[in-house]
């Protein structure tokens, strides 16, 4: 079977770090996130950034998660068109990050 390469790899990568940090095993998303990523494409902006965040977030890593749900969306609104829903999703992932009572 072939390995996957340029979008593909960088959305597959996002998958399993979303998909590990929904099982609630933040730890091995956020090993994964940080591990050495598929080539960056402009059409996977923000999606490792919004999963490192997650995950961050999950650990009950607050400041970290913050500081990576603000360079998500950075790196979404600099590279998508303003009304794609990553944007939303970043935005709503930081204020999530924020929040006084966080939720789980």
């Amino acid at each position: 079977m072939p390995r996957a390469e340029g979008y593909a790899a960088a959305a597959l990568h996002g998958v399993l770090v979303r998909s590990l940090s929904g099982q609630g095993r933040h730890e091995e998303a956020l090993a994964e996130a940080r591990r050495l990523t598929p080539l960056w494409v402009r059409a996977a902006s923000g999606i490792l950034g919004m999963s490192t965040a997650t995950a961050l977030h999950g650990l009950g890593r607050r400041g970290e998660a913050e500081a990576a749900a603000r360079q998500a969306l950075t790196a979404c609104e600099q590279f998508l068109h303003p009304a794609h829903p990553r944007i939303q999703e970043a935005r709503t992932l930081l204020a999530r990050t924020t929040a006084e009572d966080p939720l789980p």
